[in-house]
């Protein structure tokens, strides 16, 4: 979802052109080359972006076909979901007063119409038929093609959430039905680097179990430096990927004992409060038993030894870090480069002020 679309404006019909070739092949005669051609067309139309998602589009380029109507012809939108890809189509669906202006509308390059997913039980009135106003190509998504891929998207990303939960240290022998019960309702989510998921003496906002990513614990670090500079935290440990939070939190309504913040980007999927409390007694109890909480209170004598150890470290890296960039910058090395410089340096100074005195 994140890749820049194309307007379909300027969607060029001589790649729409080659693009309907490619498709009057079965779609096991296409090369990889062509069904990417075929996905980077329907990209550029706002229409099918806003119907389906990258999998769905990736997976669908391959099935698609192209059909071919003369002048003339009834289309029933109702068969399928369509993109006009050459001529044009006039639109007969039958309107109530209120929608007077919608009749008779005018498709052309570019446009959609019809369904995804099948319709039942549709009133005779209300059927999307229309009638080609030239002769014309249209791409086609059948019901069956998006129904199968949508069934094994889902069947997909239940699977991945289930190994998920099951990598995590805390669920390794969890059975199967109360993982695959806990799968259910996980939501991914990708968040930036500095993001705070949970701040220190709040309940969690939400369990969650980390793909990918690290993430910092940090705890307050009291009375030590807070009124020099306010309220202050230090990094006490680290979360990665296979490690979960938030669930004892919020099942036993628990304020969190530290601070969590993003390290890195993150993938992540979360389960809200609603529906974990709402998960079965024997599911909630199992949690309880095997979950522990995030990290535990520390003294604050344990915190300011330990601010006061990260401070040094900085300190110390800092000083590492100057002393190397004067070495570097004294012999002329442009950092960045990995060229010398002839017109800085000591060394190459002194051989030039003993060349001179020598002549």
């Amino acid at each position: 979802m994140g890749k820049k679309l194309m307007d379909p404006i300027r969607t060029s019909s001589n790649q729409a052109g080659s693009v309907i070739r490619v498709l009057k092949k079965i779609p096991i005669e296409r090369t990889q080359a062509e069904h990417q051609a075929v996905l980077r067309l329907l990209r550029g139309f706002p229409g099918v972006t806003g119907q389906l998602s990258q999998q769905e589009l990736r997976q669908l380029s391959s099935l698609v076909i192209t059909e071919s109507w003369e002048k003339g012809q009834t289309i029933f939108g109702n068969n399928g979901f369509y993109v006009i890809l050459k001529g044009s189509v006039k639109s007969q669906t039958q309107q109530d007063k209120k929608q007077t202006e919608e009749r008779n509308t005018v498709l052309g390059f570019g446009c959609c119409f019809g369904t995804l997913e099948e319709v039942q039980n549709y009133e005779s009135n209300r059927v999307l038929c229309f009638t080609a106003q030239e002769n014309c190509e249209i791409l086609k998504i059948s019901h069956r093609d998006y129904a199968t891929i949508k069934k094994e998207i889902a069947s997909r990303d239940q699977a991945m959430k289930e190994d998920l939960i099951r990598q995590c240290p805390f669920y390794e022998q969890w059975p199967k039905l109360s993982i695959r019960k806990l799968a259910t309702l996980i939501e991914m989510r990708n968040l930036p680097a500095s993001h705070v998921l949970v701040r220190e003496g709040d309940v969690c906002p939400f369990a969650a179990y980390i793909r990918h990513g690290e993430c910092n614990i940090l705890q307050d670090i009291g009375t030590l430096v807070k009124k020099r500079f306010g309220k202050m935290h230090v990094v006490v440990g680290k979360l990665t990927e296979k490690q979960s939070f938030g669930e004892v939190s919020i099942l036993s309504e628990q304020p969190s004992t530290c601070t969590i913040i993003t390290a890195t980007e993150v993938e992540l999927g979360v389960i809200q409060p609603e529906a974990l409390k709402g998960l079965d007694k024997v599911t909630r109890s199992l949690m309880l038993q095997t979950a522990q909480p995030t990290y535990g209170k520390l003294s604050q004598e344990e915190i300011n030894k330990e601010y006061l150890r990260q401070e040094k470290q900085k300190k110390w890296e800092h000083i590492k870090r100057t002393v190397v960039a004067e070495a570097l910058f004294y012999n002329g090395i442009m950092p960045g480069t990995g060229k010398w410089s002839p017109r800085r340096g000591g060394r190459q100074h002194d051989r030039n002020t003993c060349h001179s005195q020598s002549q």
